[in-house]
């Protein structure tokens, strides 16, 4: 995993051929955590790098996306926070009380009273937190029990992916990308916050082996390190 200069990487041709002027580029970071995990250098445009069969592929056999339609719909549904309100009484044992739950020993393990999630994000990420300006404790990392973001990053692939592929249009992308952005505000401080509540909620309902999770740790330190991308110049001032 390694991220080059703005000459020959990450702003590379590919950007400077599908660089869009309609699309403000603090909307761009919705789905850059994802985005950046599925192929390095993909978040700095709406248009995915990635071959448009595998990214197919992706939509198909991940989300049983098979039209627009269908992404549309997801993408609807996403946007309501599904995880959140339907996972309310999980999230509330497992992050709120620390206790483990009989239906999810993983995210019991890995997010409740041993707290190795925690303990993974600090020896990995807790540096580049301090060189983003953010303080990263226990006491900080605990408090952030809204796991939010683990559906509006995903609604931010969607509709990258979707747009790649002639499912969405230009516009319908592009307001798409405002709700999203619209719901972090609603919901986190800072990027950092929003990250981790998506490490969270990933942890919590999908991850399956404490690897599985460790592997996006590694994600986030990559990006944290590397100015050039959005989140770096665009601060989540959160709406109330």
């Amino acid at each position: 995993m390694e991220y080059t200069q703005e000459t020959s990487g990450w702003k590379d041709d590919f950007y400077r051929k599908y660089r869009l002027n309609t699309v403000p580029e603090h909307l761009l970071i919705i789905g850059s955590f994802l985005i950046e995990a599925n192929h390095k250098s993909d978040s700095s445009t709406l248009r995915s790098r990635l071959d448009l069969q595998r990214i197919e592929n992706i939509l198909n056999q991940a989300w049983c996306v098979v039209n627009s339609k269908n992404a549309k719909q997801l993408i609807e549904s996403l946007l309501s926070l599904p995880s959140v309100h339907n996972f309310k009484d999980i999230a509330e044992t497992v992050l709120v009380q620390k206790k483990s739950h009989p239906q999810h020993p993983v995210a019991s393990t890995l997010l409740g009273e041993q707290a190795k999630l925690y303990h993974f994000i600090d020896d990995k990420c807790e540096s580049r937190f301090f060189d983003c300006g953010y303080s990263f404790n226990e006491p900080a990392y605990h408090r952030i029990t809204n796991i939010a973001s683990w559906d509006i990053e995903r609604v931010g692939l969607i509709i990258r992916y979707a747009f790649t592929i002639g499912w969405l249009t230009e516009e319908e992308a592009v307001n798409y990308l405002k709700k999203a952005y619209a719901v972090a505000e609603l919901n986190y401080s800072n990027w950092c916050q929003y990250f981790i509540g998506y490490l969270k909620g990933r942890a919590l309902l999908f991850d399956n082996s404490v690897e599985e999770s460790s592997n996006y740790i590694l994600v986030l330190n990559d990006i944290l390190q590397q100015p050039e991308i959005y989140f770096h110049h665009y601060p989540l001032t959160q709406k109330n």
